[in-house]
């Protein structure tokens, strides 16, 4: 369960990015990562005592934001293996739920400043990999740098009758990591309204209704 989701474990007074590698039963091992999908850089001492109290946040795209009590068995390197994991809480709203899109299409990007100057505007495309009412992950043949803004518009959102229209929305990158030698960026919404949220949550509704059911045609 959980297995490659982000977390945040809080370990010795510090809160070190991870994710989840493997959790059953009452153990969970968790590989620590850079948010900027860089090199890890570990702030915490190579000799941290077995026992040592650990809360982990989890992401997850279905079971929305987890958070578990464990204690420290091990490490191995940037592995952290923990024991005793007891669930505290599980947030369940809406806006942590998560729908697979793979949606290609074109954004328009602006880089954050450099030194007092506007930062380059450029038009990619994209492929908008999974879709929340909070934010958003794609990927870009580009090389996006962080705090970039993304300008796109998300196509048949809002439905209007019978009628769809679409949603133009910003977003800024907050996270970048690699997987498969491909970067994935991590985008939050910014100037979103609770309207906005609404209708992107009942966009999500569907879409979940639609994958259901053809799976289950599929089975």
């Amino acid at each position: 369960m959980h297995e490659s989701r982000p977390c945040v474990a809080h370990v010795d007074g510090d809160d070190v990015d991870a994710r989840v590698v493997f959790f059953e039963d009452d153990v969970m091992r968790i590989e620590l990562t850079a948010p900027d999908g860089g090199p890890v850089v570990v702030h915490l001492p190579d000799d941290l005592p077995p026992g040592l109290p650990v809360r982990v946040d989890v992401l997850d795209d279905v079971r929305g934001e987890c958070v578990y009590d464990a204690y420290l068995r091990g490490r191995d390197d940037l592995v952290l293996e923990l024991g005793d994991v007891t669930e505290v809480s599980r947030n369940q709203k809406r806006n942590f739920v998560r729908v697979d899109l793979h949606l290609e299409l074109e954004a328009q990007v602006v880089a954050p400043p450099v030194q007092g100057k506007p930062g380059e505007t450029g038009t990619y495309k994209v492929t908008i990999q999974d879709l929340s009412a909070h934010g958003l992950r794609l990927t870009c043949r580009k090389t996006l740098p962080q705090d970039s803004e993304v300008r796109l518009t998300l196509p048949g959102v809002v439905r209007v009758g019978k009628e769809r229209t679409d949603l133009p929305v910003r977003a800024r990158i907050v996270r970048i990591q690699q997987s498969g030698g491909v970067a994935h960026y991590g985008c939050r919404f910014i100037g979103t309204d609770r309207q906005r949220e609404d209708r992107l949550s009942r966009y999500l509704a569907e879409v979940q209704r639609e994958q259901r059911r053809l799976r289950i045609e599929q089975a």
